[in-house]
């Protein structure tokens, strides 16, 4: 079982590679990235095209603000139900 410290390791590694790789190859190396992580398929693919420094941080805090809008939104009186539902949906 690998620790985070492992992982980002071996994620900092594979995503060099691949980046240069062509599509055949991705998916060779994408199989042996979740065999070794763990990680499900579609986390893997992200992680390994996205920079881990600033765009995982920003997903991250685009996820934070949809969690306080929610937040915002089912403590909210003026907006309905029907409102939310709407909104899960999108999002």
């Amino acid at each position: 079982m690998l620790n985070m410290r492992h992982k980002k390791e071996i994620t900092a590694e594979v995503q060099a590679r691949y980046k240069k790789a062509k599509k055949k190859q991705k998916k060779i190396i994408l199989d042996e990235f979740v065999a070794l992580t763990g990680y499900n398929r579609n986390y893997a693919s992200r992680v390994l095209r996205l920079y881990y420094g600033k765009q995982m941080a920003a997903f991250a805090q685009e996820k934070e603000k949809f969690a306080i809008l929610l937040e915002k939104i089912k403590y909210s009186k003026e907006i309905g139900k029907d409102f939310m539902v709407m909104m899960l949906q999108k999002f």
